[in-house]
Parts: structure tokens; sequence; C-alpha cells
């Protein structure tokens, strides 16, 4: 792992490590020994939840300017954070392969932002924002993005105009259009012939665990604008196999750092970490279903107990109950 990575990841807390007998409640139901928020490289974790509502905020409300302003505001914050400045810096070098072996940077909604927009500006690549209800925003460099409507189902009849697709969309009227031939409605709503058809992708994400959201919304999102995830990076793997999935689509990743045996042994020679927590974070990545039965065999009466405290501790051992992955 890059070294000061490393460091600025419990520095920052974006990586936290559990008390071995009080492991996290994940939102699945399920415990775990750590917790990351990658995004919290950013500097600070106020700094990057102010960053991660605008991000909320300019997704649901300006979406064609969203690119642009999260990526001001990130170039800006680049200068004058040291933390996430090293972070950028150590991207570049590590992702300058694969981004100049493809067309375009896509990030996902909305972590994916805080690392896939800066950089797709500093390599001077097109970037491709996909939100989690299915749109893509494409944009250039210091461009607004316009939106790429490549199934005519996808929109709704209210945001539709006279020719059956969204205003400001690649289908329809838009600054882009100026420097591509205009292509017809047929041409747009079908994913043979589609706006971005035959180029090659890079996504950037901030952690990968399995790939479950690649598969789900990222790599199917790319393919309908017609182009192809060839490449896949992120600052941050779990090892828990999502590079092996990502081999299985053709895909290849490449990261920063990965949370593995050897991450994890060094962090106990700095003292970041105890030995207890090193062998449970071991444990959990080896198998997380039987990282939780092995702790709930060894506390029978913390159900019980998290239940009996309220608020969102009593809601996630419910939910563990319910989903059947621990009982009274």
């Amino acid at each position: 792992m890059e070294k000061h990575l490393a460091h600025n990841l419990f520095l920052t807390e974006a990586l936290k490590i559990a008390d071995p007998d009080q492991p996290f409640w994940y939102t699945s139901g399920k415990l775990g020994p750590f917790f990351i928020n990658t995004h919290y490289l950013f500097g600070s974790a106020a700094e990057a939840g102010v960053l991660l509502q605008k991000i909320e905020k300019f997704c649901q409300e300006e979406p064609e300017t969203m690119p642009s302003k999260i990526t001001a505001l990130c170039l800006e914050q680049y200068e004058q954070e040291p933390i996430y400045r090293s972070v950028i810096d150590a991207a570049i070098e590590a992702f300058k392969n694969p981004a100049a072996d493809t067309d375009f940077i896509s990030g996902g909604e909305r972590r994916d932002f805080f690392f896939s927009l800066p950089l797709a500006a500093i390599l001077n690549k097109p970037h491709l924002s996909c939100f989690k209800d299915g749109r893509t925003f494409y944009s250039e460099p210091g461009q607004q993005a316009v939106e790429i409507a490549t199934n005519e189902d996808s929109v709704p009849p209210e945001q539709q105009d006279a020719s059956g697709t969204r205003p400001n969309s690649i289908c329809g009227s838009s600054p882009w259009e100026k420097q591509q031939p205009a292509p017809d409605k047929q041409s747009c709503n079908i994913r043979e012939s589609a706006p971005l058809q035959g180029q090659q992708a890079l996504h950037i994400a901030d952690i990968i665990t399995v790939a479950s959201s690649f598969f789900r919304n990222w790599i199917p999102q790319i393919e309908r604008t017609g182009a192809r995830l060839k490449h896949a990076a992120a600052i941050l793997d779990r090892g828990q196999g999502g590079r092996e999935r990502l081999a299985t689509a053709g895909t290849t990743l490449t990261v920063l750092g990965t949370t593995d045996a050897a991450f994890f042994a060094r962090a106990v020679e700095l003292d970041q970490i105890s030995p207890r927590q090193a062998e449970l974070c071991l444990a959990f990545l080896r198998d997380p279903d039987q990282y939780m039965a092995d702790f709930l065999k060894e506390h029978p009466g913390f159900i019980a107990a998290e239940i009996n405290k309220g608020g969102k501790n009593k809601e996630r051992a419910q939910l563990a109950l319910e989903m059947g992955y621990a009982q009274l």
C-alpha cells in the first residue's frame, strides 16, 4: 500500500477499527470489525460531509452543472489540503496508464465523485457521471454536462420534448451536438448506435469490496451508452473478491492500497491497532459470515444488549434477527 495513504486513513478516521467486543453494525444487518469512509481523505469527516451535501444537492437540482461545480471544489481542496493532495497525486501516478488506454473516465454517485471528477480534470479526460437512478451525464473538461438518453423507455413523458427525448440530452439539442454529427432519434434510442459507441471507459471508485455496485449500476450504465468498461480503479480495495469479479467481465483493476494481511500487520507495528484487532479484521476478510457467527457465539447476550440500547443499534439488531443472521 502507498505508505502515506495508510497513515492518512487512520489520521482522518477514514478507517476505523472496532473494539474487539463491540463490532460495527453495517446497514445490511451484519457485523464487522472495521468501517471505511474513503471520502474522509478529502481532509476530514466534516469537510467530506460538506462536499457530500453539495453533491447530493447538485445531483438533484442541477445535474448538468454538478460535474463542473464539484470539480472546482475538489481542485480548490487539492490546492489547500495536503492529505487530499497526496491521495490525488498518488492516484494520478497509479492510474495514468489505464487512463491513457481509455477514452473517458466515469464515476458513480456519490462518493466516487470525490476522486473521479478531479482526476478526469487533471488527466484531461471527459467524465461520465453515473447516477443511482440510471441517468448518465457526459461532460468535457470544464464544460456543462449533457444527459445521454439511450433508451426512450428511460425518459418520463413529462421530461420529453417534441422529439421524444429529454431536453439538453445528447439525443436532443445540446452544446455537445455542435461538435458532433447530429444523430437521429432512432439511433440514440438503441444501444448499438449509442453516443459513445465503441469507446472504452475507466471507472474510478472510492472503494471496492465485491464489486456489486459495478455489476448492479456502473457497468450496465456505461454499456447503455455504447461504451465498455475496460479498466477500473479505486483508492482502496477491501480484498474481498472485487478484483476477481471484475476480471470475469474483462475489466482490470488498479488500486492505491488493499486492506490485506500486510496492511494490518503494518498497522500493528505502528501501534495503530492491537494484535487482536488485526486478527479479527483478517478473520472478517476471510469469511464475513463466519466472523459474525463466531462473535455472536462468544458474546451470547450481544443482540439482546443492542436491542436494549435502542436507536440505530436496536434497528440493526432487529434486522439481523429478521434476516436470520442472529438469534436471541
